[in-house]
Parts: structure tokens; C-alpha cells; sequence
């Protein structure tokens, strides 16, 4: 969770971001430790994780908001985050529907922390490695690419997309 917290802290710092959308927030563990922007607002499709990032003493709800209610979301957000979602997005019209969640909105930049390889028929069934790089290039072609960042721990990367 450091070294996802620390990229996007910087990514915050040097681009001067006010605004974040984080499309599946989680427990709120990896935001807590976020800090540089205005206005942060979570969206994760579990109510439960909602509520536990309200009860989370260690985020600024002054700050934060956070929603289980796909109105709720702000598609207009300087930076939105998806970490270690799309992973898990095991339906094709799950994917695409999540995908352009997150693309089709009005965000100046989109950072994605996830895989980008060929399925493998040994994963695990709540797992489905895609080309997300690859599909990010043929279906959202308004964005492009600033940085592939391969982090040390795991195969992911850190993808940062920059809307022309």
C-alpha cells in the first residue's frame, strides 16, 4: 500500500492535481495514506466498503466522500485512480462496462495499477489477465500514454494516461 500511496503522491504533487475519483476504493487503507488534493471521492460497488472507509479514522472526511451509487461519482475529476480492479473483472461485459466507467468520463488524467498480459488458463477463477494496455490504445484512443511503471513487488504496473 506504500508504494501505491507514494506513486500517487507524487503523481498528485507534480501534476498539480485538485480533484480524485478512485473507481473501487476497498476498506480505504491505500487512500488514507493519499494527501496533495482538494476534493477525493471513492466509489466502490460494496456498501460494505463504503462503510468502512467512513469509519476510518485515519482519512480526512473533510476532504472525502465515498459512494456505492454510480450517480455519486465525479466523472469530472482531475486524476482517476483504478487499482487492482480491473484484474477482477473476470466477465468480458464486465470489463468493458467498468472500462468505460472510467474512460468515457471527463478526467484530465487516468492511472491504472494492474497487469497488462495474455490470459493464462492457471488463474485462479477470480482473475482474468487482459491486454489493458493494449485495449486502453484501440478503444480510448483520446488517451495516451505518459508512464509504464513496473513496480518491484508483483508484475503490475502503474499505467498514467494522459486525455489529449
Amino acid at each position: 500500500a506504500q508504494i501505491k500511496a507514494d506513486y500517487i503522491n507524487e503523481v498528485i504533487r507534480k501534476y498539480s492535481i485538485q480533484t480524485v475519483q478512485e473507481y473501487g476504493v476497498g476498506d480505504g487503507h491505500n487512500m488514507s495514506m493519499y494527501y496533495g488534493y482538494k476534493q477525493y471521492n471513492g466509489y466502490d460497488i460494496a456498501p460494505y466498503s463504503i462503510e468502512l472507509c467512513k469509519a476510518n479514522p485515519l482519512i480526512n472526511h473533510t476532504k472525502c466522500r465515498f459512494t456505492s451509487d454510480i450517480k455519486g461519482v465525479d466523472k469530472n475529476a482531475d486524476l482517476a485512480l483504478s487499482l487492482d480492479v480491473l484484474l477482477h473483472q473476470v466477465e468480458d461485459k464486465d470489463y468493458q462496462e467498468y472500462m468505460d466507467m472510467v474512460f468515457k468520463a471527463n478526467h484530465m488524467y487516468v492511472l491504472l495499477f494492474t497487469p497488462s498480459r495474455e490470459a493464462s488458463p492457471k488463474s485462479a477463477q477470480h482473475v482474468r489477465y487482459r491486454m489493458v494496455k493494449e485495449d486502453v490504445q484501440r478503444l480510448y484512443p483520446q488517451y495516451q500514454l505518459m508512464e509504464a511503471i513496473k513496480v518491484n513487488i508483483s508484475e503490475e504496473k502503474f499505467f498514467l494516461l494522459y486525455k489529449l
